[in-house]
């Protein structure tokens, strides 16, 4: 589940067994999208910390549309 409120954007876990969620700040361009990590209160998953895998996932690259 996703949800935005001006320029910040809040995911929650896909896994309704996950409790916590995510918050990024987005810059929006004609065709790109750019997330920033700002903070997230998910759980440890895998030995790897919820930041990371967020910082993985959403901030390496821009989303770009055609």
């Amino acid at each position: 589940m996703a949800r935005t409120d001006g320029d910040r954007l809040f995911l929650q876990p896909y896994d309704s067994r996950v409790e916590g969620d995510t918050t990024y700040e987005m810059a929006r361009t004609d065709t790109t999208l750019t997330l920033s990590f700002v903070g997230t209160s998910e759980p440890t998953t895998d030995g790897v910390p919820g930041a990371v895998w967020h910082r993985a996932f959403y901030t390496v690259a821009p989303f770009t549309h055609d």
